[in-house]
């Protein structure tokens, strides 16, 4: 796996916050921008995800650990046979879960508004997403046949 020179700095954080990008960090996250985006929501959500959202990725790590476990996840999901959540979609989901609850946990500035919504967006998806059951009837086991 090899590293490239892109970087995720949060300005904003009082501790410093890093996250230095892959090729295949990259690869994942050109697909969230040319795909994943396209299936949360409406045609002005999608963009606000396409554009805004997808720059603040590099501003903020937790946010592109979410864009990150998002992507995965929606791979796995498009995949031929599509399985169980993967060692991937949870490394990401949980750094991004640490990184988030540390921002949170600290004095906010207006800056980070966008990103926390955003956050708070993802994270939002990722745990319907994170529900393994067949089909959606067996999701609600209370529910009569």
């Amino acid at each position: 796996m090899q590293t490239c020179k892109a970087l995720v700095t949060d300005l904003t954080s009082v501790e410093e916050s890093k996250l230095e990008l892959t090729e295949e960090n990259l690869s994942r996250l050109q697909r969230f921008q040319i795909r994943t985006v396209l299936s949360l929501g409406p045609p002005e959500l999608r963009q606000l995800y396409e554009n805004g959202v997808y720059r603040l990725t590099f501003r903020h790590p937790f946010l592109m650990h979410f864009a990150q476990s998002l992507t995965s996840i929606h791979d796995r999901y498009l995949s031929p046979i599509p399985g169980r959540r993967t060692i991937e979609e949870i490394h990401y989901w949980t750094k991004g879960v640490a990184l988030f609850n540390r921002k949170l946990s600290a004095p906010l500035h207006p800056a980070d508004r966008d990103a926390i919504w955003a956050a708070a967006t993802m994270l939002g998806v990722i745990t319907f997403a994170s529900i393994e059951v067949p089909t959606p009837r067996k999701a609600g086991h209370s529910l009569p046949p």
